[in-house]
């Protein structure tokens, strides 16, 4: 099993009980609420190798979800940590598509939420994200899973 391996300012964070300070209704997904660090896992996800493109097959990612409730959204993804990578990032679920940011520190994040909580809805990368890409020590499926 993948070790968390989160950096020690967001770990620090979560376990003061913190939560992101933002303008909730100016950000796509609205209010989000952390976990706390005792309900943190990691998961394992499919991230297509080519979006729309499901013969392209897709890879398996250990994804650490950092967000418990959101207003607009269903919570998973919102705001993940990839342990593997060493990066927060976020994750589309149904389009099986993920962000990294890979230069973002935590610090970065709890300094201007809304950024890094609204970059799935931007859309276009070099603001700091790009899509993930599958490295030779992901699992790659042929298929999207059935479970996972």
């Amino acid at each position: 099993m993948t070790e968390l391996s989160l950096p020690a300012a967001c770990r620090a964070f979560l376990a003061a009980g913190k939560e992101l300070d933002y303008d909730a209704a100016a950000c796509e997904c609205g209010a989000v609420t952390l976990l706390a660090p005792e309900q943190l896992a990691v998961r394992r996800i499919p991230v297509a190798v080519a979006p729309h493109d499901d013969a392209a097959g897709f890879f398996l990612v250990a994804a650490v979800s950092l967000i418990e409730r959101c207003e607009h959204y269903a919570p998973f993804g919102v705001l993940v940590w990839f342990p593997a990578r060493q990066c927060f990032g976020q994750y589309d679920e149904d389009h099986a598509v993920a962000l990294a940011f890979p230069e973002a520190r935590w610090q970065d994040i709890a300094r201007d939420p809304a950024r890094w909580l609204g970059a799935q809805w931007v859309g276009s990368t070099g603001r700091g994200w790009t899509r993930l890409l599958p490295t030779p020590d992901d699992d790659r499926l042929a298929t999207f899973p059935t479970a996972y």
